[in-house]
């Protein structure tokens, strides 16, 4: 089992949005290094949650992989 960190802006997507819309999506990663991490976690990965770009960035939760990467479509794997 591996341990991720991704970043969210709370104005954006907080850690109560991914709470209310459990299991959600995360979609709109425009970094391509981000994107490849996301297609690495594996089903049971722990993911630490942090808000970032905003007045007191920290990790603000846990979450759990609980399906793995689609793709995008009209992108090429």
């Amino acid at each position: 089992m591996r341990h991720w960190l991704v970043k969210t802006e709370p104005d954006a997507f907080s850690l109560e949005d991914l709470r209310r819309e459990s299991p959600a999506l995360w979609d709109g990663v425009r970094n391509y290094q981000a994107r490849n991490f996301l297609r690495e976690m594996q089903l049971g990965d722990v993911v630490l949650i942090q808000h970032s770009s905003c007045k007191v960035p920290a990790v603000v939760g846990l979450a759990v992989v609980s399906e793995l990467a689609l793709p995008v479509p009209g992108h090429a794997s």
